[in-house]
């Protein structure tokens, strides 16, 4: 169970990371670029040219939130948090690695997922530490997102009239 949950926990923090991407790209930046575009075709000074790019760039400031420091402090701690997860996937996915190379080199390939005391390496792995540290991560990780969608729903209610 703990390996799926940390898979489970893992796919949700790339859906978010993926979605918040797409959100930026295509919702924020191609819309207001093709605006300026549009804006820029119609310059006649580079006045104008100059005032559509402020006025893309303010577009986009605004409608990635950046004004809202709340809500960018809550994107940063969940992105973090990602980070933060991944880099300790990858640090068990090393010692487990090491562990099992060192059974390859010393030709005990029919015992590789054992430790040294007979122990099974995956198991003891995938048992205790890991567990409830998947837990705890998954508890931080859907606290925050909350919070940021809390945060947005509010935003939003207060802009409408």
């Amino acid at each position: 169970p703990a390996y799926t949950n940390a898979l489970v926990l893992r796919q949700q923090m790339i859906s978010y990371v993926q979605n918040f991407q797409f959100y930026m790209m295509y919702e924020v930046i191609q819309l207001n670029w093709k605006v300026f575009q549009a804006k820029y075709d119609k310059a006649i000074t580079v006045d104008d040219v100059m005032q559509g790019h402020m006025d893309f760039l303010e577009k986009c400031v605004n409608d990635f939130l950046m004004h809202h420091h709340d809500i960018i402090r809550i994107v940063w701690k969940i992105l973090a948090c990602c980070i933060q997860f991944t880099n300790y996937l990858n640090k068990i996915a090393s010692d487990f690695n090491q562990k099992f190379q060192f059974f390859v080199k010393s030709n005990n390939v029919r015992i590789a997922y054992r430790d040294a005391a007979g122990k099974n390496v995956l198991r003891t792995l995938l048992e205790g530490e890991l567990d409830h540290t998947i837990k705890r991560q998954q508890k931080i990780f859907n606290s925050m997102l909350e919070e940021f969608i809390d945060r947005v729903s509010r935003l939003t209610q207060d802009t409408d009239p």
